[in-house]
């Protein structure tokens, strides 16, 4: 029940919350406009292309090296846009420290640690994926002959999905103590979050599911009306954004500053 738990809270979070959660994330906004503006952009003139799996992936020659440019630049600036939203958001909860009308207060210094932490939890995760994705290729290998296919796929997805996600979550809570200034390693981190892998499983199942429910209107939007279907676009970029990061607020307030959960 923690997983559930978790998850509850964070939305709870951001409901209770709300006025606030418009105003730390408004810089976003217009951002993240843009950004789903260039990406239809570049799907209609084929610089974006789906392959067979349905991942997308950038025709530079279709695109072209202006737009290519403006689309790596627009990327660069929502990118250092969501640090701030994300740095002002666990602030705000974990510290009180309120936003202004426009926006959270700019901390130069702990979005820049934030980005250091993040690339530090990046290269942590991507070190534990290589080691999962060796170990799921032998095993793909043994039991290719013993396994239908789709009965395989879905158990090296799982092979691989579920100990990241429970890594991720067990290592996550370096990304809030960047934010609030205080030094965390990732062992620490992981200490911290010691005899809680059921629970993140079930959260890691419970936030797919959700992101899968607001992603599945999308295309029946976009197909009604081009206009419609960006903004349900936009709109769950926002929502999907912000309860990530709420669940590491939550994670972070239960687990190292042992905050109740109250749900």
């Amino acid at each position: 029940m923690l997983g559930f738990r978790l998850f509850l809270h964070a939305m709870r979070m951001i409901l209770s919350n709300f006025p606030a959660a418009i105003r730390i994330s408004l810089p976003a906004l217009p951002c993240a406009a843009v950004f789903a503006l260039m990406q239809q952009r570049a799907i209609q003139i084929g610089g974006l292309v789906p392959d067979r799996a349905g991942r997308w992936k950038f025709d530079l020659d279709a695109m072209g090296g202006g737009f290519a440019s403006a689309y790596v630049a627009a990327f660069l600036v929502f990118g250092i846009v969501m640090l701030w939203v994300a740095v002002g958001w666990h602030r705000y909860i974990l510290c009180e420290e309120g936003p202004s009308a426009f926006g959270p207060p700019w901390a130069g210094k702990a979005i820049w640690r934030y980005f250091v932490a993040s690339f530090v939890f990046a290269i942590y995760m991507i070190l534990w994926a290589i080691v999962f994705v060796i170990l799921a290729a032998i095993l793909a290998y043994i039991l290719s002959d013993i396994l239908p296919p789709n009965l395989l796929a879905l158990f090296i997805t799982a092979f691989i999905g579920v100990p990241l996600a429970i890594i991720s979550y067990r290592a996550s809570p370096v990304l809030p103590s960047a934010a609030l200034g205080e030094r965390m390693r990732v062992r620490d981190s992981i200490r911290a979050t010691a005899g809680a892998n059921g629970s993140f499983v079930v959260l890691s199942v419970i936030s797919i599911l959700a992101s899968m429910a607001l992603a599945m209107p999308a295309p029946i939007l976009a197909q009604m009306s081009t206009p419609l279907g960006l903004v349900w676009e936009i709109a769950t970029t926002w929502i999907t954004a912000l309860a990530a990061v709420s669940i590491l607020t939550t994670i972070y307030g239960h687990f190292i500053e042992k905050r109740d959960l109250n749900v």
